[in-house]
Formats: structure tokens, sequence, C-alpha cells
């Protein structure tokens, strides 16, 4: 049960998880879809927390390919940190950069409310 997506849906907002066992085919169906419809896609610090297979630069090569797919559709990008305490913030903000970069993210990809 995913009470964020009811909680943006009564908002009027879709909203969903894509689990990591999707298909690129899967993957494009939605990104396609998103980009479609302007729909911002996040990127999100709390994936390079511990237990995440992350590489030397501590980032996720898993989640770059999302991201890089994502980008391939022609979608948009926002920042997420779901930090909860100042502690978790330090190196977030670093982590992102590096993904957006590796994707090839610019300032042209990103959202006009998270510009």
């Amino acid at each position: 049960y995913n009470l964020f997506a009811v909680t943006m849906k009564k908002m009027g907002i879709e909203f969903t998880f894509v689990p990591p066992s999707c298909s690129d085919e899967e993957l494009e169906a939605c990104f396609s879809l998103a980009a479609k419809r302007r729909r911002s896609i996040e990127i999100h610090a709390c994936l390079y927390r511990t237990g995440t297979l992350l590489d030397d630069e501590g980032i996720s090569p898993s989640y770059v390919h999302f991201l890089e797919v994502a980008k391939k559709c022609g979608c948009i990008f926002h920042f997420g940190a779901d930090i909860h305490v100042p502690s978790h913030f330090s190196g977030s903000h670093e982590k992102l950069e590096i993904a957006a970069r590796r994707v090839g993210i610019t300032e042209d990809d990103l959202w006009e409310l998270a510009k």
C-alpha cells in the first residue's frame, strides 16, 4: 500500500514507484508517457544509502541506468533528498550532481519549478 501515492492522487497528481525489476521496455513505456504528460522524474539522494550496490563514487549504477532511460524518453527532472536530520545532508547534493552529470541532465532538463 503506497500511502504517498494515495495522498497525491487525492490532490489530483498521479504518482507511482517503479520497482527495480522493471525491464527497459517497461521503463521506456512508463517514461515515454511521463514525458508526454510533462511529469517530472525525481533524482533522489536516498537511493545512495547503505545497502544499495554502489560504484567507486558511491553511485548506484542501476539508478543511473533508470535515469538514462528517462532522459532518453524526454523526461524532465527535479531533485529530492528525503533528508530528515542535518547529518544526512552531508554529501547528498554531491551524489545528486554526479548522477545528473553522468546521465547528461542539464538545467534545460529540469522541471520549471526546480530551477
